[in-house]
């Protein structure tokens, strides 16, 4: 209840989206007494929203079968108002010109244009030996959720709360050999998506 009933506005904060709140109206007569008129009830709306600190990821030039971490930090944070799960997904592959590149989430064989792309929430920056095939992209699913089994070190995107931050690596190997003709600048979009809590 309302402490000061001669007040003419209340801020209420640390309501949660997706729910439904009810309340109680009055005026006060000649004689600051209250009248309530019928109840009234609100439901906010959900916002499933996430930012991500930065656009685009550069690796720089690498190597032929090279594998390399992001140097920094993708920091993730949950700006809608409700508990998000995350998923992820990358594209499973890249057209560089004769031939496309294909993605693997194993271990690259000597087909050449295959390569692997992974990525692991993690709160300090991971080692190569760190990710598992479940970090990494598959040519099937393009990617999973980000649950307590892919795409997690010791952070999940599983049941984020509002303003809730993640943070994200990424991992890159190139190709053993890449096919005579085909550039070798390769850029690889990557979606991240809020779902509402509790999807998995």
């Amino acid at each position: 209840s309302t402490a000061n009933v001669a007040l003419s506005t209340l801020a209420i904060s640390n309501l949660t989206g997706g729910s439904t709140y009810y309340f109680r109206v009055g005026s006060l007569n000649h004689n600051n007494v209250p009248n309530y008129a019928v109840s009234v009830s609100t439901k906010l709306v959900t916002i499933l929203s996430v930012f991500i600190d930065v656009d685009t990821y550069d690796f720089q030039t690498i190597g032929a079968n090279t594998a390399t971490i992001s140097t920094r930090a993708i920091t993730i944070t949950n700006d809608g108002n409700v508990q998000s799960d995350y998923t992820i997904n990358a594209s499973t592959f890249v057209d560089t010109g004769a031939v496309p590149w294909n993605i693997n989430a194993g271990s690259l064989s000597s087909d050449i244009n295959i390569f692997s792309f992974c990525s692991r929430l993690n709160s300090a920056r991971p080692n190569n030996p760190d990710f598992a095939a479940a970090d990494c992209f598959d040519a099937a699913t393009g990617g999973e959720n980000m649950d307590s089994t892919h795409f997690t070190g010791n952070q999940n995107g599983d049941n984020v709360p509002a303003e809730g931050t993640r943070t994200l690596w990424l991992r890159l190997r190139s190709p053993t050999s890449i096919h005579s003709g085909n550039n070798t600048e390769l850029t690889i979009p990557v979606t991240l998506t809020a779902n509402p809590g509790d999807s998995f």
